[in-house]
């Protein structure tokens, strides 16, 4: 019984030390005090040798090394972020929804394995009892050291109760002042836990949003008051329980009010889910306003821009006579910024068209072999130029297709090359190959490149994401390039990845559906081995 009660106390140090070391990160990025970050490894260290201490109690505390092994690196990320001056991108990052619910998840588990414990030993503190007190009853001095034994015991038991009683009400405190709607619920889909800022967001379910409710329930009320903007409520109850199957995702919920509702959703360990609502209207109507103002201006760009461009291409040529070589120069140097602000003007307006409801691609069987030929063809000299090879890595078949969009995946291919070709040194090699893995073709870009640092991996695939500025921009680019190579494979119901190692190189890998092959013709050869400069 002692032991068991240690063991809960220790686990619940684990979940005390958990919160300190998240409001100490907070404050620390808030003021940029070297303290606060002490406080954060400091409490770090505590969480693991409180976990280290409560082992004993078996396979659930070893399911929660890993999530807290990805926190603890993750803290180590905000720190390396603030020391390198860029505390608001990881301010921004701990104020996102999926950081938040991982946190919530993390701290409800070790909650759930605490009460566990207590209950355990509850449990065994009565069992106890009983036996002690038969044996009261004829064992004499035995009897009395046994009844001191429970005595010692219970009191153990009362001090993890005030211990846990003190941390339930802390915990209290911080649910309810989330900014964030949370809503959990077990494995029955019933309603476990709900914080205020959930019944401020949904008002008229105020009633209904307590423990012991359905979701069900709760959706049908939500339909039945027009909180939604159109639908059938059982369609859309069956599609919850179809995304009650996958693993879990965010997802956009559209009001009758105007309003839009970012949901992000995720498994408990127990089979329930814990569900994180966050009132994204203002974000939604500023992030309108800004695509009208970048496609308006690109718009508007792109008629004088192909004028100015046109202009100095004819005075280049002599149209407009003889020029200097001085002058020469002038115009080349205009020339290649007036075709680089093109290529910047294009790419933003490709990203408008990409995030219009109305630019819907068309998926059809793509022959891969043809694919990567071109696509290697079309880089080749860009490639040549800095002195790096592209070579296809690797037999494909000649009837293998893929299901895409021919231009579009040319498109998503000459991003990836033409990155790899830049960061790679001369005398390197760029592989781009594929193979076949579960329905899936994996296209994959291969450079021996310095690799991506730890700090810029989760913002690769955001507009204008570059790694390092400075060095990025004396290799040329706008930014733009992985952020429309990722919408363009995500309309394609495809994935797109990527591993690297520092000063190893990375890979970029897309996978889309296979098609079924078609029969190769007799006249053709296999083109496994091929290399262009």
């Amino acid at each position: 019984t002692v032991a068991a009660a240690q063991t809960a106390e220790s686990i619940e140090g684990a979940r005390a030390q958990l919160m300190n070391a998240a409001l100490a990160l907070r404050d620390g990025l808030a003021t940029g005090g070297d303290a606060r970050w002490g406080e954060v490894e400091t409490a770090a260290a505590g969480t693991l040798r409180a976990l280290e201490a409560a082992r004993a109690s078996g396979p659930a505390v070893e399911a929660l090394a890993a999530p807290l092994a990805r926190r603890i690196e993750e803290w180590l990320e905000f720190r390396e972020l603030a020391r390198l001056g860029r505390a608001e991108e990881a301010q921004r990052r701990i104020a996102e929804p999926d950081y938040i619910a991982r946190t919530a998840e993390i701290g409800a588990a070790i909650a759930r394995l605490a009460e566990e414990q207590r209950m355990a030993g509850a449990a065994r503190a009565r069992a106890l009892e009983t036996r002690t007190g038969g044996l009261l009853a004829g064992a004499g001095a035995a009897g009395a050291l046994g009844f001191a034994a429970l005595g010692l015991a219970l009191a153990a038991g009362r001090r993890v109760r005030r211990t846990l009683d003190a941390e339930r009400e802390r915990l209290r405190v911080a649910f309810d002042a989330m900014t964030e709607g949370i809503l959990f619920y077990g494995p029955d889909e019933r309603v476990t836990l709900v914080n205020p800022r959930m019944v401020e967001t949904f008002p008229a379910l105020a009633d209904i949003l307590v423990p012991g409710t359905h979701v069900d329930d709760i959706v049908r009320r939500g339909f039945a008051c027009g909180l939604y903007a159109g639908g059938d409520v059982e369609a859309y109850i069956a599609q919850r329980h179809a995304q009650r199957r996958a693993p879990g995702g965010r997802r956009e919920l559209a009001l009758a009010d105007g309003r839009t509702i970012l949901i992000h959703e995720s498994p408990t360990p127990d089979g329930g889910r814990v569900l994180l609502y966050s009132d994204m209207t203002q974000e939604k109507t500023a992030e309108r306003a800004k695509i009208d103002f970048v496609s308006t201006v690109s718009h508007e760009l792109r008629t004088p821009l192909t004028s100015i461009s046109g202009a100095l291409a004819l005075i280049g040529a002599g149209a407009a006579g003889e020029i200097g070589a001085k002058a020469r120069q002038l115009i080349d140097i205009a020339g290649r910024n007036a075709d680089r602000l093109g290529r910047l003007v294009d790419d933003l307006l490709q990203v408008q068209r990409l995030e219009a409801p109305t630019d819907d691609i068309v998926a059809v069987p793509v022959p891969l072999e043809k694919l990567l030929e071109r696509a290697t063809a079309e880089i080749a000299p860009m490639a040549l130029k800095r002195g790096v090879r592209i070579a296809l890595a690797g037999a494909v078949p000649p009837g293998a297709r893929a299901m895409g969009d021919e231009m579009r995946l040319i498109q998503v291919l000459h991003n990836l090359l033409s990155n790899a070709v830049k960061f790679s040194p001369a005398g390197e090699r760029v592989d781009l190959s594929a193979r076949k893995i579960d329905g899936m073709w994996r296209i994959s870009v291969a450079d021996r490149g310095p690799g991506i640092p730890p700090a810029f991996r989760a913002h690769v695939f955001r507009r204008f994401a570059q790694a390092d500025s400075g060095a990025t921009r004396a290799r040329g680019g706008t930014g733009l390039g992985l952020s429309i190579a990722k919408a363009i494979v995500d309309k394609l119901e495809g994935r797109i990845s990527f591993e690297t190692e520092m000063g190893t190189g990375t890979t970029f890998t897309i996978e889309l559906p296979a098609a079924a092959d078609a029969a190769p013709a007799a006249t053709e050869a296999p083109a496994a081995g091929r290399a262009r400069a």
